[in-house]
């Protein structure tokens, strides 16, 4: 009987072994990817990206990490994936690009009391505009900012709390406007209630909606052949309508025609 039993639980040990670990890292951005109050990383992206990887039959073992580090620890081939990021020039020559995860948005913040509205750039250019140095908000106001198209810009250093501290400014009237992700913004809003209920935001996009991907190592094994299993898994997950649902889980909305 111990013999049948033993033989019964080998026939399922493949199926046990079977998934392999894969190490896989993100950054502090909420709520995209951030640790939840048992200290455990959660998110929209984190979400999808694991769902991908593990019906590619990988068990993800992901680590939030300071977004330079974790950068490094990707290129250098000690991860196999980074997630979830901006795409340039520089960074596809040490990782592979999957499609877009997920869209930002950037938007002005303000004062609720404060009547502003914009078209063109140059129409808040006398207005204290706060942003944090080191971001990257998209080509259009990165020019306008390299252009010196503002006149009265206030930086701050990146921190985990920035966007939270951009928020506080302008309630104590330190600044008109910030710039930030509408959906990383705006969650913060609602964390700090009713600290800042007095924010609101314009309702215009800073340039065009950005996508933001994972990429996969160059250094890792068969890095390109996973970068495009994860871009088939992905594409069902959309198809299917799941990435949809994590997006309304984290009240996440999805760009037209996205």
């Amino acid at each position: 009987m111990k013999k049948i039993g033993l033989c019964i639980l080998l026939l399922f040990v493949p199926w046990m072994v079977l998934a392999e670990e894969l190490p896989v890292v993100c950054q502090e951005f909420a709520p995209y990817n951030y640790l939840d109050k048992d200290g455990n990383v959660t998110g929209a992206s984190y979400e999808i990206v694991v769902e991908a990887l593990k019906r590619m039959n990988f068990e993800p073992n992901v680590k939030l990490l300071p977004l330079n580090r974790a950068y490094e620890t990707a290129a250098s081939g000690k991860a196999a994936m980074l997630f979830t990021f901006s795409k340039n020039p520089e960074r596809e020559k040490e990782l592979f690009f999957s499609d877009g995860i997920i869209y930002i948005e950037v938007v002005f913040f303000k004062r609720k009391s404060d009547n502003i509205t914009w078209n063109m750039l140059e129409d808040v250019k006398d207005y204290r505009i706060g942003y944090v140095d080191g971001y990257y908000y998209g080509s259009t106001f990165m020019e306008a900012l390299q252009q010196k198209k503002f006149n009265k810009t206030d930086a701050i250093p990146a921190s985990e709390t920035v966007d939270y501290q951009q928020l506080t400014k302008l309630t104590n009237n330190r600044i008109d406007l910030a710039v930030c992700p509408k959906t990383q913004c705006t969650r913060i809003i609602k964390m700090y209630s009713p600290e800042l209920d007095g924010v609101d935001y314009i309702d215009k996009s800073i340039g065009p909606v950005r996508e933001f991907y994972a990429g996969f190592s160059k250094k890792w094994p068969n890095a390109e052949a996973l970068r495009d299993q994860f871009n088939e898994e992905l594409k069902k997950l959309i198809a299917e309508g799941t990435r949809d649902n994590i997006f309304k889980k984290y009240d996440i909305a999805v760009p037209e025609n996205k």
